[in-house]
């Protein structure tokens, strides 16, 4: 299989939340990316992203698709933030903001994830450069097949250009790829998902992955 990465075009954007949607069936990013019905989730997603692209005015979002070249399909995406100065308290707030009563996504429950998953991200990373790997999603008939691994590639040759630190949170599925392109676990915690009306819980680790300088 031939695979392709390049940046996502703004006719791009559905099959994107497709994607995100198709690959989040189960624990914490299944609560989060599809907590209702696709009816209702999938338009909410398409249009948090073309707002989010609009209003990104430091080109922070930078978001690949990984193409299977044989039957034009999108395989997969990652989303990546690229913070490449320090930022403001101001500026930290708003990237660690999360959703609030009244807001179309806030669901009382998801609070104890966002509690931890933005938390965990101010304590790690604070207010200094790095970048975050956001979402990687890969639709489940091609997971196994090297798309995660094209795309952590591809972002993180990019990453290594400008010498800083990266940042991610996984699932325990997820987490044996990303020890092999360098990152390690910070921290771990564990889910009570019947919280979100499933059964089990869930594993999660936030993982950093140290700057890297290329060679002249």
């Amino acid at each position: 299989m031939s695979l392709e990465v390049s940046p996502i075009s703004p006719s791009d954007l559905e099959a994107t939340v497709g994607v995100w949607m198709a690959a989040f069936e189960e624990g914490i990013g299944a609560a989060l990316m599809n907590p209702s019905d696709p009816a209702v989730d999938f338009p909410r997603h398409v249009s948090h992203l073309q707002k989010d692209l609009k209003e990104d005015k430091e080109n922070i979002l930078r978001i690949f698709k990984c193409v299977d070249t044989a039957t034009g399909e999108i395989a997969g995406i990652a989303e990546w933030h690229f913070y490449l100065r320090e930022q403001t308290d101001e500026e930290l707030d708003k990237h660690l903001e999360r959703p609030k009563p009244g807001d179309d996504s806030y669901r009382e429950c998801d609070e104890v994830i966002y509690d931890w998953l933005k938390g965990e991200r101010r304590k790690d990373m604070g207010n200094r450069a790095y970048i975050y790997l956001y979402i990687l999603a890969i639709r489940p008939q091609y997971q196994r097949k090297g798309v995660g691994s094209a795309l952590l590639e591809h972002g993180l040759q990019q990453v290594d250009e400008f010498g800083l630190e990266s940042y991610l949170e996984a699932s325990m599925q997820g987490k044996p790829l990303y020890e092999r392109f360098g990152f390690r676990v910070v921290n771990e915690r564990e889910f009570d998902m019947t919280v979100f009306g499933k059964e089990g819980t869930d594993r999660n680790a936030t993982m950093l992955r140290p700057a890297k300088t290329v060679a002249p």
